[in-house]
């Protein structure tokens, strides 16, 4: 018999040590805990943004209510009862106002920007002058004794000239929603910065002496972010990639091409609610991609964004769906050789994620599954404001059709339509002859 949200309290209730008021568990008991919260954390299915709440903090409280209960005599309906009591503390109690702020290594030639913000779905990232970075926000982390060290441990410095400065202000019971939801806009936003500028390239062959490896786009997450917590200074938080950035600098062909797109990109609106969650995790994957300095990995998260966009990660769709849907949209004087060369690439994915044989994914390989998401995510850009789900999967499905079996298609199509017509005309007519409905 599967276990119910009423067998996991009673598991987690077990985990707890009765020999005293307070929380004490053994080392075994409370990684056998964390297990089952997470478990109950999903099946109570908290909405995390309607309560401004992370799972984190969910299981802490989650702790501290079994707890209470370990020498209940009821604790199942009890739990129950505990959970609307925290929900309800959830609505009222105030929420903690952070402000987290950051360095980014992205310049820009003075006739593409830096924007005053931006707007990725309901967040905003605003941009804060250097002097501002410094005054207001950093000369309050420098007097730390954890600011100093990690500046001075760093491969990066914080220079005025090589970066612009951010600021995020979030409201939430606590401080790492705050960063859930700064990290998703982040990777979201880079993402979409990348792909503008790194649209129908292809990355060619490089030699570095570094130690430290890179992907194609230096364009990461910042290395460091200084969170205050309602108006003051609170502590300060790194990425665990520690190598040095490099900045990317939009000017030239790179700022030509920012221009051009980056404008042209989906808002993320309440219009496109039924695609935007795709479409961001195509954004993400891209990102991801393009920053990831081992060919595999990269050529592994294009292809998880191209599952996200031909509506191939579920259950009901095969992996042969992802291949065929991706290379629809591509029309090539040697189409055999580049449907072939689609279906190889297909094949070595398979082969690693299921661990058939070792695969070499060659800058080839990466290029052309970088191509492919590209062509997913112009097609859902173009499209995003009057095409639905069903739409975008009609369209794969057929796009790769021969023509004259589109046209075929399309004489039968018009056939029924009209038979259609001629059908309601009828029931039409006949309505207006019933006496009944005079």
């Amino acid at each position: 018999m599967v276990p119910d949200l009423d067998d996991y309290v009673i598991s987690a209730v077990d985990c707890i040590s009765k020999e005293t008021t307070g929380f004490r568990t053994s080392g075994h008991d409370i990684t056998r805990l964390n297990s089952i919260l997470s478990i109950i954390v999903d099946e109570l299915g908290i909405d995390n943004e309607e309560y401004s709440i992370s799972d984190y903090k969910i299981k802490d409280e989650l702790k501290n209510l079994l707890n209470f209960l370990k020498f209940s005599e009821d604790p199942v309906d009890d739990f129950k009862r505990g959970v609307g009591m925290l929900k309800s503390k959830w609505n009222m109690k105030q929420l903690e106002t952070y402000t987290v702020v950051f360095p980014l290594h992205l310049t820009f030639q003075q006739k593409y920007g830096p924007p005053n913000e931006y707007k990725i779905a309901r967040t905003t990232i605003e941009r804060i002058s250097y002097n501002n970075w410094k005054t207001t926000y950093q000369k309050a982390a420098e007097s730390t004794d954890e600011f100093k060290e990690f500046i001075e441990e760093s491969p990066n410095e914080i220079k005025g000239t090589r970066q612009t400065f951010w600021k995020f202000t979030h409201e939430a019971h606590d401080i790492e929603y705050t960063m859930e939801v700064l990290d998703e806009s982040l990777s979201l936003l880079l993402g979409q910065i990348n792909y503008s500028v790194y649209k129908n390239k292809v990355e060619g062959w490089s030699s570095s002496r570094s130690i430290w490896r890179s992907g194609w786009s230096d364009l990461t997450k910042p290395f460091i972010y200084l969170v205050f917590k309602n108006g003051s200074y609170d502590h300060l938080r790194y990425e665990t990639d520690i190598k040095p950035r490099e900045r990317l600098r939009i000017s030239g062909w790179k700022g030509r091409r920012y221009k051009q797109v980056f404008d042209e990109l989906p808002k993320f609106n309440e219009n496109m609610t039924q695609i935007a969650p795709e479409l961001k995790k195509a954004f993400r994957a891209f990102q991801a991609g393009i920053t990831d300095p081992d060919d595999k990995d990269a050529f592994l998260n294009y292809w998880r964004g191209m599952e996200n966009l031909t509506l191939s990660n579920n259950s009901q769709e095969t992996m042969e769906a992802v291949a065929k849907r991706s290379k629809s949209l591509f029309r090539s004087e040697h189409q055999p050789l580049f449907d072939a060369r689609v279906d190889r690439i297909a094949k070595k994915r398979n082969s690693i994620v299921h661990d058939i044989e070792e695969e070499e994914i060659t800058k080839e390989n990466k290029n052309l599954a970088k191509t492919l998401l590209e062509g997913l995510i112009d097609l859902y850009c173009i499209n995003y404001n009057s095409w639905d789900i069903d739409d975008f999967k009609f369209y794969l499905d057929n796009a790769g059709r021969d023509v004259s079996e589109i046209q075929k298609n399309r004489k039968r199509i018009h056939r029924e339509l009209y038979l259609l017509h001629k059908i309601t005309n009828q029931y039409k007519s006949r309505d207006a002859n019933n006496p009944n409905n005079r």
